[in-house]
């Protein structure tokens, strides 16, 4: 148990550790992720309008050239104008031969003639339009205008977006700078949340560290707010509750124990000394050794046997086999056993029995309610009856033992499954027993999924109660 709170207290110190930095990561990737997508999404927006914004003035102007050209069947001056171009827009007309013959941005230089490739590209398309985006963000744009009267010209339209695109470039670098100082504020801040939020857990770390297997008077504080760490505090300090309520058992049941064996055997020895010294002289003290010897050494068997159990039970090493059990022949059969055995001390009466049948393991469920028979045999004055009992509820077999005896006090009544435990601890072990019968029966019990349930009414008896379900309740979990 002692080793449970040591893993209990460096796991809760590892979890407030671990869930720091995952906090801590967590925040920081989700903000930048945020914050990555945001980037991406503003420059991938400002390309897309600044392309639709190029391809807007381009197709605006070419179709007003090209209007005003079909319209008067000649080209000239006007054809460029800002009436029809718009502004940063370039043009430049050749006429069928692919030779430049009019330009509104380069009047005093010469204009390289269009290839024979792209003449013949622009005459073999559908509608004789031609679209290039190059890499410095420029929309060029060929048209191949044929007027009615046969003359063809081919008409270049471009527009550049350097200005735009040394805008862009500058707000990239601005939102890669913001980025990278906000990545560090997120961090910052995630520190600073993930602090605030586990602070009460490691608070917890403190009377944790306080704990030693002598001193378990200490217990974490339980949060005010109803979250998930006032779950974790009171679920810690009710682990913290049973582990200390089971090392005080424990401690206990070695105490118990060793005043139980320790008993025995000093008579054993006290016995051994006086055979030693009388026993060859005096036949009777002999026989009166040898019989307190074998008396003591059969409740010491009777005693390591049901120690024994108790620790297999515990550790989960006895499986009861699973069949069915005809109730009715387990309790003809023990209540026959029990009246060869008293030999008429007491007024035996066997009631109603059930013919019903329960899963269980027969040879234990036949130890469980002897146990309940030698509680009433031992507490039951001479002459007095006992009476045993079964019935078939809906879903239950019930199995009741009743006697005459002394009784159990309502105080004791919550304690009487404890190890060791005597309602009266001046009672002798010829009287009182070793107290680990109902310890026992209570852990059958637990094997079989029974219940028990006890009525006792000091100086009038004590009914002990058995309800076996009839269906496997373990086995369909």
């Amino acid at each position: 148990m002692w080793r449970a709170i040591k893993a209990c207290r460096k796991r809760i110190g590892t979890i407030a550790w671990l869930l720091s930095t995952k906090l801590t990561a967590m925040y920081t990737g989700i903000m930048l992720m945020i914050l990555v997508f945001a980037t991406v999404l503003a420059i991938g927006s400002a390309y897309y309008l600044l392309m639709r914004q190029l391809q807007t003035d381009v197709r605006d102007s070419a179709q007003r050239v090209t209007a005003y050209i079909r319209r008067h069947g000649y080209v000239d001056g006007r054809a460029l104008d800002a009436r029809n171009v718009v502004p940063n827009v370039s043009v430049v007309i050749y006429d069928k031969y692919g030779r430049p013959i009019l330009d509104n941005y380069a009047r005093f230089t010469v204009t390289e003639p269009l290839s024979p490739s792209r003449i013949e590209a622009m005459t073999h398309t559908v509608d004789g339009e031609i679209v290039e985006i190059t890499q410095d963000l420029s929309y060029r744009f060929w048209q191949r205008c044929e007027l009615a009267n046969g003359t063809v010209y081919y008409l270049e339209f471009w527009r550049e977006a350097a200005r735009e695109k040394t805008f862009i470039d500058l707000m990239m670098r601005q939102i890669i700078v913001s980025l990278l100082s906000s990545l560090v504020l997120t961090v910052l801040a995630a520190l600073f949340l993930s602090g605030k939020v586990l602070a009460p857990m490691r608070d917890m770390l403190a009377p944790l560290r306080k704990i030693e297997a002598n001193e378990m008077g200490h217990r974490v504080p339980v949060p005010k707010a109803q979250d998930e760490q006032r779950e974790l505090a009171v679920a810690i300090n009710r682990a913290l509750d049973r582990i200390e309520a089971g090392i005080r058992q424990q401690k206990q049941f070695v105490s118990d124990a060793s005043h139980e064996l320790r008993t025995p055997i000093t008579v054993i020895g006290g016995y051994a000394d006086m055979l030693v010294r009388w026993g060859a002289q005096d036949p009777n003290t002999l026989r009166e050794g040898l019989e307190a010897i074998r008396g003591e050494t059969a409740y010491m068997q009777s005693l390591i046997e049901r120690l024994l159990f108790l620790a297999r039970a515990s550790s989960g090493e006895i499986r009861p086999e699973r069949r069915a059990v005809a109730m009715d022949k387990v309790i003809n059969a023990v209540w026959q056993g029990a009246n060869i055995m008293d030999r008429g001390a007491h007024q035996w009466v066997l009631e109603e029995t059930a013919s019903a049948t329960v899963p269980g393991d027969e040879a234990l469920i036949k130890q469980l309610i002897r146990i309940f028979i030698e509680n009433a045999v031992k507490y039951t004055p001479k002459g007095g009856h006992i009476y045993l009992a079964s019935r078939q509820t809906d879903s239950a077999v019930e199995v009741a033992v009743r006697d005459e005896g002394i009784g159990i006090a309502a105080d004791d009544l919550p304690h009487i499954f404890t190890r060791f435990y005597r309602v009266d601890s001046s009672r002798t072990k010829d009287t009182g027993g070793n107290g680990l019968g109902l310890a026992i029966a209570k852990d059958i019990a637990d094997l079989h999924g029974a219940d028990i349930r006890v009525e006792s009414v000091p100086g009038e008896g004590t009914t002990f109660t058995l309800v076996f379900p009839t269906t496997d309740e373990r086995a369909d979990e």
